[in-house]
């Protein structure tokens, strides 16, 4: 009888190992994926292609322009976008975000535009004329599915027009 006691008791202790070895790896499971997608930013060179003539210039305030594809596959309703001016030495000296309203179609062109004629004007940066290249940093991406995805661009250009 007491030897029955032992096995039953065994048994219980066997039956209760899988059972917390199950709960952890479902824990560390857990752990992972939520890891996955905060560290995992979608890279938005493969949604937005590389621009077309992208240029800029400064005339009392900073003008820049260039487009870009929508690769995506899903129709844009808003793209936001940062705007980032550096020195010659490669330091930061000024930045912007700027929204575009779509709709844009998969295939047409994003018309990344600063200027006299641009809903969104041109920028007044203090060191306009410090800015030696322009870079297009962080790019939001809000489709029309209400679905949005967020990344780093990093095209740039020290091609100035005067």
């Amino acid at each position: 009888m007491q030897e029955q006691q032992v096995q039953t008791q065994e048994v219980k202790k066997a039956k209760k190992i899988p059972v917390i070895a199950y709960i952890i790896g479902a824990i560390l499971l857990v752990a992972i994926i939520v890891a996955v997608v905060i560290l995992v930013k979608p890279d938005m060179r493969e949604r937005v292609g590389e621009p077309q003539k992208f240029e800029f210039n400064y005339d009392y305030k900073f003008y820049m322009w260039g487009k870009a594809e929508n690769l995506s596959g899903k129709t844009i309703k808003y793209c936001t976008f940062e705007v980032i001016g550096y020195n010659a030495v490669d330091d930061k000296i000024a930045s912007d975000i700027f929204k575009i309203t779509g709709p844009i179609e998969p295939g047409e062109l994003i018309n990344f535009y600063l200027g006299k004629d641009s809903p969104m004007g041109g920028v007044w940066w203090s060191d306009m004329e410090g800015v030696k290249k322009v870079e297009i940093g962080k790019i939001t991406l809000e489709y029309m599915d209400g679905t949005k995805e967020t990344g780093y661009y990093g095209y740039s250009t020290e091609e100035e027009v005067k």
